[in-house]
């Protein structure tokens, strides 16, 4: 009898095991980032936020806004896959609700991208042509 269950013992323990290695052998699913996963990222890929609103985000204030007066929420802090520091703006009284990714890069905070048709987009053009004039 000790000897059947030392058997049973063995053989749920080996097929445990087959069970366990055969889940860590399946292929792992597609992921897509916003920033690229190889190869090194540097701040002059993306637009350049507004003096005004890198101060905002360096002193890690929790509403920022962009040269023509619209005011946006900042979230806490979180790092990409490559370990840069992000937050998300998201902004206030604005319909459709608008967002945008911005990262610290090179010491510089930069717009990684948001909603396609928003003022969230073209933080830094409006920078630009205020500059400009």
């Amino acid at each position: 009898m000790d000897k059947m269950n030392n058997h049973h013992r063995v053989l749920t323990i080996l097929l445990g095991s087959v069970l366990t290695l055969t889940g860590c052998a399946q292929t792992p699913p597609d992921v897509q980032a916003s920033l690229p996963l190889m190869g090194g990222v540097s701040a002059p890929d993306y637009a350049m936020l507004p003096q005004n609103m890198s101060n905002a985000l360096m002193n890690n204030q929790t509403v920022v806004a962009t040269p023509s007066g619209q005011a946006f929420n900042v979230s806490e802090s979180y790092f990409s896959a490559l370990g840069i520091e992000c937050r998300q703006l998201t902004g206030i009284k604005i319909k459709p609700v608008i967002t945008s990714s911005v990262c610290l890069i090179d010491n510089t905070w930069v717009n990684i991208g948001g909603t396609e048709n928003g003022e969230a987009m073209h933080l830094s053009q409006e920078h630009a042509e205020g500059e400009a004039q």
